[in-house]
């Protein structure tokens, strides 16, 4: 992917808005951090599509939106998980992030707030904020 090129750095990127015009599925995650291919991060799916926003120049909110799809619900139809998203008798997974809209889960790199696998919490971030000044 360019690594050993001293100009005009060649880039090992899918065209990604053209796969999504042209309706194919395409799905980002991670596998591994701190390894050659991502050797920067924490593993955590907003940091990937914000990544991948930058990288491919995906930045308009509807395309947020399919960046996040792309961490979401494109994943789980490659998957072949017909279950996935908020519906009556679906599976209780789930991760929630702070953030207003969905495209800030992605630009504003929202930090995760609860993660519930199969109806269970199984992860509970907890946040506080001290205003020391405030004290008499």
């Amino acid at each position: 992917m360019g690594r050993k090129d001293v100009r005009a750095v060649r880039r090992g990127l899918a065209p990604i808005k053209r796969l999504l015009a042209a309706g194919v599925t395409v799905a980002a995650a991670t596998n591994n951090v701190r390894h050659a291919f991502t050797p920067l991060g924490t593993a955590g799916l907003p940091l990937m599509g914000y990544l991948l926003g930058v990288a491919a120049h995906i930045g308009a909110d509807r395309e947020l939106g399919q960046v996040l799809d792309m961490l979401t619900a494109h994943p789980a139809r490659i998957l072949r998980r017909p279950d996935h998203g908020l519906a009556v008798g679906g599976r209780a997974d789930m991760v929630i992030w702070e953030a207003e809209r969905g495209e800030d889960v992605v630009a504003a790199l929202a930090p995760c707030r609860l993660v519930v696998k199969a109806g269970r919490v199984t992860v509970e971030h907890a946040r506080s904020v001290a205003e020391p000044w405030r004290d008499p």
